[in-house]
């Protein structure tokens, strides 16, 4: 299902469609960026985050060799919140500073007052739009001596044609394709948000709350992540360990997943309000002897299964054959059919005056009735 929230440009005119959609509901034509990002839900005050290392800078992908607590897909907007980044790296730092100037005067001006995770999300994309439409202003009604104002203005005086293909282009206009989990701890507790213009052409841009779902993914790698979760039962009051351990084995599930880096950074928040750090890097050295000695024993339970299930089907297959044999011994042969088979009138059998004909075959020729017993 999908809710169209209906909010459009402060400008009064529909420059960009918002939607606040449904996490069973999947955008229809979406793109995805190249890479993996994943944030979960913990024992109901943590969140537990992974993600690769790689970056997209126009039609480039690389991953850097970067230092620990470097990763610039891990932007912190907050002393408990953070932004989980996919998709084009230069669009995601100008948002970023942006919101990050915009959060800074509001624990200025309030600083007893804690930012919920969902006024961030809020932000992300309130941002991302006077973006597009500051492009839209430069790249289109600029060159042609208008901005948005006289634009609104002067539609009267201006050729009906004109104005329709004004519209045509702002509609279509292209952004680079961007996903970001907003997550953290506030005082209401762990959330999870992302936010995606994943339309063919980044016209729309999406918000959805993946709080009752307890994980979230984005990326090239999302599905493979989400099959991670999905299989092992996740949910929000899950433990810790566990938790953290299943965004290890989720991110390098998804390195099958084209585009996916194969370097590996954590982060974790909570418990409790401003507490947030990365996931020192012996630890997750550590998830991963764990990973590997789980997948040694994925391999000798899947051949142990293997062998079993072989064995039981050459046991069922030499049964069908044993029945199958027993059935071909004891079918006995065709009767031989009379070659004049008899036209005499048999007499009718007893029946109520009411009943038809009798419907009874004749006996075949030369195959006496049975004799009926003497009733005394």
């Amino acid at each position: 299902m999908k809710k169209s929230t209906g909010k459009l440009s402060i400008l009064g005119y529909p420059l960009v469609a918002i939607r606040e959609e449904d996490t069973d509901t999947p955008p229809e034509q979406r793109i995805t960026p190249m890479t993996i990002c994943i944030a979960a839900i913990a024992a109901n005050t943590e969140i537990y985050c992974a993600c690769d290392r790689m970056i997209t800078s126009g039609d480039v992908e690389f991953e850097p060799d970067i230092p620990f607590m470097g990763n610039t897909k891990i932007l912190r907007l907050t002393t408990g919140i953070i932004a989980l980044t996919a998709g084009s790296s230069s669009l995601h730092a100008k948002i970023h500073q942006e919101a990050f100037e915009s959060i800074g005067a509001q624990i200025k001006s309030a600083p007893n007052s804690w930012i919920k995770v969902r006024e961030v999300a809020n932000l992300w994309v309130d941002i991302y739009n006077k973006i597009r439409n500051q492009n839209i202003e430069n790249g289109i009604l600029k060159p042609l001596g208008l901005d948005h104002k006289t634009f609104i203005l002067q539609q009267k005086n201006l050729d009906r044609d004109f104005i329709e293909k004004i519209h045509q282009q702002i509609g279509v206009y292209e952004m680079p394709i961007i996903s970001a989990i907003i997550t953290g701890v506030d005082d209401i507790g762990p959330h999870i948000y992302v936010v995606e213009n994943g339309s063919s052409n980044g016209s729309e841009i999406l918000l959805r709350c993946y709080d009752a779902i307890g994980f979230a993914a984005i990326g090239s790698g999302a599905r493979h992540a989400e099959t991670v979760f999905m299989s092992s039962g996740h949910h929000r009051f899950a433990s810790s360990g566990m938790t953290s351990f299943l965004c290890y084995r989720a991110k390098k599930l998804s390195e099958i997943a084209p585009g996916v880096g194969q370097g590996t950074d954590m982060f974790a928040m909570g418990p409790g309000l401003g507490v947030s750090e990365y996931i020192p890097r012996e630890i997750v050295e550590h998830f991963s002897v764990i990973l590997k000695q789980r997948t040694e024993s994925e391999k000798i339970i899947s051949k142990n299964e293997q062998t079993m299930a072989e064995e039981f089907l050459k046991q069922l297959i030499e049964l069908a054959n044993q029945q199958a044999h027993a059935k071909i011994q004891s079918i006995p042969p065709e009767p031989i059919k009379p070659a004049h088979p008899t036209t005499e009138p048999q007499p009718p059998s007893a029946q109520s005056p009411d009943a038809g004909p009798s419907t009874t075959p004749p006996p075949a020729q030369g195959r006496p009735s049975s004799p009926q017993a003497d009733p005394t």
